[in-house]
């Protein structure tokens, strides 16, 4: 071979590396402002990348008749999975997982507005991995990529490379902590073992470990994982856990009420002003307004993920199935269940199809007697409009019954997107004093906000006419912050992906006497909180949230990345006193024990025993 043969053939190397390398680092460093954990500077997520990229190239030495597919093939699925990580955490604020991949569904209904988020930077990224990809097929162009001289021996030599890497990888992330030790959560190795957190995941083991990895796991705890084992555990949590229930001042003041929960999609905290949502502030100035409570996000939607937490007391999970998979597990204490023991009619509507998050088999696994799915029934109205639930007759008595009665309804009007949005266009006739000059989203915000305000007020209306409201309490809370308006930074003044969770909870009743409760609550806290309430017996170590009227309460919410925050002081700030250590270790085993109940169908057993 000559020296030029020679040249060109370790460009030809050099090139298909950086073709995969300028995607992984492109990706851990356009997200890392927001996750830090491990520096971009780190050799040991880049050891994990290399060690694919290898791959990549034995593969294409093994197959090399094929070795110019393979390598257009892989090279175009990981801009794809590059681009679609990257849309999502700006979108969400968290990378996703395999489990995600369950409600793509969603995704798909909001392409256009996910596409919005490919910025300069990302096209940058993608541009320079496929202009490498193109140098590479030209400098081999009438040439295989490889020359085949001595195939066996760099075979050889490429394996012994992988394993190197790897070994040197994993060697680098040290010695885990015990799972119960209060620094397991940002322990490396602790963190590469669970993939509890999968922002840090992802910087640690970058884009390709974190792929495989991810796949590795679900497979592992999907078809491997010892139930027995699992709930000899989950009891010992609960013995040790074991809380009294005990009574306070809101004990039973709902006592055979009826009870509707609105949860608000997309209503954040910024949008409760007079003009916006006149509605919604007047019941905050009249009712329990909750000041500090906070929707953290876990599983694979951040909708169906507060749906679940403000039922069962549980956050969803980020590993194995999305949650409204589980739909065959025992949800014998959530709040329907136990107020259905208790006399009441149980029902929840949302506007899509039943099969949507799989809710009409999900809801009736919750407990509900019924899921009505309005876009699956014949009561010719477009239910994108929120307002149409009210004003329809065939939907409002869906709402309603002469005995108790509880019902949980999902609003949608204030959904993504807040650009080319017909509802909007047509809100915006209607209503123009919300309307902002040259700024067309912020506008359709506004709008969509005072649509879904108008349905309470006409639902209020309807239920105080027909004799309802003096005997029902109406609880009203944000499912997730408007994560898809492009200056939610700004308004929410935070760039932090859990601080910016904070959203709006409203608990009214005609007689309730108002007060602004600024105790720190999260979602998981709100059906706890509704038992004690409502007067029904419970067991409160069956829950992660607590009653925040009991002095049992957590006074601190706890988010995805194993991080807390109790009001003043934000765990990410890494001091290492007595508290930190304290509060850090109940949330490493909290957010474990959550796992593993909703995994090994936990209650089931319990229920028997």
């Amino acid at each position: 071979m000559n020296k030029k043969d020679k040249i060109l053939k370790v460009l030809v190397y050099l090139g298909i590396i950086f073709t995969f390398l300028i995607l992984d680092v492109g990706l851990r460093y356009l997200v890392r402002e927001k996750i830090g954990f491990v520096s971009i500077k780190s050799l040991l997520p880049l050891s994990f990348s290399l060690s694919y990229v290898v791959i990549v190239l034995l593969l294409c030495l093994i197959f090399d008749k094929k070795a110019k597919i393979i390598y257009i093939v892989f090279t175009i699925l990981a801009n794809i999975y590059f681009i679609a990580q990257i849309v999502h955490f700006q979108i969400l604020g968290n990378v996703f997982s395999l489990v995600s991949l369950f409600s793509v569904g969603e995704a798909n209904d909001y392409l256009s507005y996910a596409l919005t988020y490919i910025n300069d930077p990302v096209l940058i990224v993608t541009l320079l991995s496929i202009v490498s990809m193109i140098v590479v097929l030209d400098l081999s162009k009438g040439k295989r990529l490889f020359n085949i001289t001595n195939k066996k021996a760099k075979i050889a030599a490429i394996v012994v490379i992988v394993v190197l890497l790897r070994i040197g990888a994993i060697n680098c992330l040290g010695k885990p902590v015990p799972e119960k030790s209060w620094e397991a959560w940002k322990a490396p190795k602790n963190v590469y073992n669970t993939f509890g957190s999968k922002n840090r995941s992802l910087m640690l083991s970058g884009m390709y470990e974190y792929v495989f990895r991810d796949i590795y796991l679900y497979t592992k705890n999907y078809f491997f994982t010892n139930n027995k084992e699992v709930i000899s555990e989950i009891n010992e949590y609960l013995d040790d856990n074991e809380i009294a229930l005990s009574k306070n001042e809101y004990t039973g003041i709902f006592k055979d009420k009826n009870l509707i929960i609105i949860m608000l999609e997309s209503i954040d905290d910024w949008l409760v002003t007079e003009d916006v949502m006149p509605t919604l502030y007047k019941l905050s100035k009249e009712g329990l307004n909750f000041t500090n409570r906070y929707a953290p996000f876990y599983g694979s939607g951040m909708t169906i993920n507060s749906e679940f937490a403000g039922i069962s007391g549980l956050y969803a999970i980020t590993s194995n199935k999305a949650i409204y998979n589980y739909n065959y597990n025992n949800y014998n204490y959530s709040l329907p269940s136990l107020l259905k023991s208790n006399g009441y009619i149980v029902n929840s509507m949302h506007m899509n199809k039943g099969g949507f998050y799989n809710r009409h088999d999900f809801h009736i696994a919750l407990g509900f007697d019924e899921h009505y799915a309005l876009y699956d029934m014949d009561f010719n109205d477009y239910f994108d409009y929120d307002t149409n639930i009210a004003k329809n007759d065939n939907s409002y008595n869906l709402i309603v019954n002469d005995n108790k009665f509880f019902t949980f309804i999902t609003t949608y009007s204030a959904h993504v997107p807040y650009k080319e949005n017909e509802l909007c266009d047509n809100l915006a006739k209607k209503t123009s004093n919300l309307i902002v000059k040259d700024d067309e989203e912020t506008t359709c915000i506004k709008l969509l906000a005072n649509e879904t305000d108008n349905f309470i007020k006409l639902l209020l209306e309807r239920l105080d006419y027909d004799g309802y409201l003096d005997d029902t309490v109406i609880v009203l809370y944000a499912d997730h912050y408007a994560y898809g308006y492009d200056k939610i930074n700004k308004v929410k003044a935070t760039n932090d992906n859990n601080l910016i969770e904070h959203t709006p909870l409203i608990i009214w009743s005609k007689d309730i006497i108002h007060k602004d409760i600024d105790t720190i609550i999260d979602t998981a806290d709100i059906p706890v909180t509704l038992f004690n309430m409502f007067g029904i017996n419970y067991e409160p170590k069956l829950y992660m949230g607590t009653d925040v009227f009991s002095e049992n309460h957590e006074k601190f919410v706890y988010f995805n990345d194993y991080s807390w925050y109790d009001g003043t002081y934000y765990s990410k700030e890494n001091r290492e006193d007595e508290y930190t250590k304290r509060i850090s270790q109940i949330v490493n085993q909290k957010i474990s024990i959550n796992e593993k109940i909703i995994q090994s169908n936990f209650y089931k057993y319990y229920h028997k025993k």
